[in-house]
């Protein structure tokens, strides 16, 4: 999947999409992505009212997880076990962060 990122101002690959089923939350930040930035490490977090889908198909390599709350759901890259793995990358853990990185250049590779 590849959005425009209003944010970044550029096309972004998704790593991840969330969907809030909270109605407490605005409907433009229900749905949220997860998108590699190509300056930085980890993933930066964009809001479906700052995004333009440019490729919609997720791909097989997703999978369905729900949150422990029951209140949403996540499709995350299959190289995240769980949405707890998914959270150290994004709290900046060094180690899954490095391990992210090296994971997203060996996808890259394969698919090119």
């Amino acid at each position: 999947m590849i959005i425009y990122s209003s944010s970044l101002r550029r096309n972004c690959e998704v790593f991840g999409v969330a969907i809030s089923f909270n109605e407490l939350w605005p409907p433009g930040k229900r749905v949220v992505f997860y998108v590699k930035d190509e300056g930085a490490r980890g993933l930066f977090v964009e809001e479906l009212a700052g995004a333009e889908l440019k490729e919609s198909s997720l791909g097989k390599n997703f999978r369905i997880h729900l949150f422990p709350d029951g209140d949403g759901l996540m499709f995350l890259w299959d190289y995240f076990s769980d949405i707890d793995h998914f959270s150290r990358l994004i709290d900046l853990d060094v180690g899954t962060v490095d391990a992210f990185e090296k994971a997203r250049s060996s996808d890259r590779e394969q698919r090119a």
